[in-house]
């Protein structure tokens, strides 16, 4: 993901070096503000990385081993491996400029890793958008055919394709100067970067999350519809109600965690944009707190990287969770009469094949052990349909 260059961060840090003799005492203070400020945020930083990783890493191998994925499984993937990406490598440049106070890895990494950080960041916000759309698509549509893997894929490959293509004229401006990696765009014209921020907000935030806010809308209306329609179905049989009901929940469940992160997307880097809309467009560098705010917006954006795997590897466990709330109960044999004490009636308990059970008959001439019934072998066959149907849905 994009962040600040390491000269707009050490803008204070240039000006207190250039004030004069008079204001010693200020220089210092503001040095050692700056010193813890690098502190906090390295500290941040490699916390960030700790927890990213392991999560990111778990999540990939779960959804990895998988023998068939579901399509918003692959998507949950791709945004892992971006996850991933930002953590192992983003993150440690940004602590490495941190230590080090300029730019060690020369012209190609200098337009490599800035462009590369903002790209992490447009297929974070490209995944979110698919997984939104597919949702809509698999509620609104559900007799459409799904997508094939093949087609997901080339989704994917698309989306860090486009992702790509939008960065490039920033790579293309990033140059060497002076030791430090810094924009140089044509004629040094203030309007290009902020025209290059303003589509950044644009296309890859505000739109984005529109689109998503609107689709998620249309998928929950839908999904209220269908369960107040599965409250009133009342004609119809047991399998086909408990059916649909849980097909519903299921879907409430799946959006509800989809939200979740397209939220946590939304909060983490909204003080990100706001910082850079407030630095191009108006006078943000002057104030003198804007360091420190700065730093911790670039917090929250990382901090985004390692929230994700979580989120989703909640909803994974609900998965394995949701299978058992519909596996059928096996009911253990009543051993002693009703109202009568347990041990007394485990002691005098009889066999299922003894003569004693061949003599309880019940008035209309059947056995009392109905698990030999054939209406009760032919509703367990039914259950048995229900649960592979239940298991099977997207």
């Amino acid at each position: 993901m994009a962040s600040f260059q390491v000269d707009n961060v050490n803008t204070s840090r240039n000006a207190s070096q250039r004030m004069n003799s008079s204001n010693d005492t200020d220089s210092t203070n503001t040095k050692l503000s700056m010193e813890l400020l690098t502190v906090i945020q390295i500290t941040c930083y490699s916390v960030i990385i700790v927890i990213g990783t392991i999560g990111n890493l778990m999540l990939i191998i779960n959804l990895a081993l998988k023998r068939s994925r579901k399509t918003s499984q692959y998507f949950i993937l791709n945004l892992a491996a971006v996850d991933l990406l930002t953590c192992t490598l983003s993150i440690p440049f940004d602590i490495t400029l941190l230590v080090l106070g300029g730019w060690p890895f020369g012209r190609v990494m200098c337009r490599l890793v800035y462009p590369l950080q903002t790209v992490f960041m447009a297929v974070s916000v490209s995944t979110l958008l698919c997984m939104a759309l597919e949702r809509h698509r698999a509620i609104l549509y559900p007799l459409q055919p799904k997508m094939t893997g093949t087609v997901i894929k080339l989704v994917i490959f698309l989306v860090w394709a486009i992702s790509g293509g939008l960065v490039s004229p920033y790579a293309v401006a990033l140059k060497m100067k002076d030791g430090e990696c810094v924009e140089n765009w044509p004629g040094n014209d203030p309007r290009y970067p902020e025209a290059f921020t303003l589509c950044v907000f644009l296309i890859l935030y505000l739109s984005p999350l529109c689109v998503i806010t609107a689709a998620y809308a249309r998928v929950g209306v839908r999904l209220r519809a269908n369960s107040l329609k599965a409250e009133l179905l009342v004609g119809t049989s047991r399998d086909k109600n408990r059916l649909s009901k849980s097909r519903t929940r299921r879907n409430i469940r799946i959006v509800k965690f989809f939200v979740l992160a397209v939220v946590a997307f939304a909060v983490c880097l909204l003080p990100f944009q706001v910082m850079w809309m407030w630095s191009d467009f108006g006078n943000g560098q002057k104030w003198k707190h804007f360091n420190t705010l700065l730093t911790f917006a670039n917090v929250m954006v990382y901090a985004n990287s390692a929230v994700n795997p979580y989120i989703f590897g909640a909803l994974g466990r609900r998965y394995s969770s949701c299978r058992c709330l519909h596996r059928p109960r096996k009911q253990t044999p009543r051993h002693f009469k009703r109202g009568t004490f347990p041990f007394c009636g485990f002691c005098t308990k009889t066999k299922k094949n003894s003569s004693v059970n061949r003599n309880l008959v019940s008035p209309a001439g059947s056995t009392s052990n109905r698990s030999t019934s054939p209406i009760e072998k032919g509703n367990r066959h039914r259950e048995k349909q229900v649960n592979i149907q239940l298991e099977s849905m997207v």
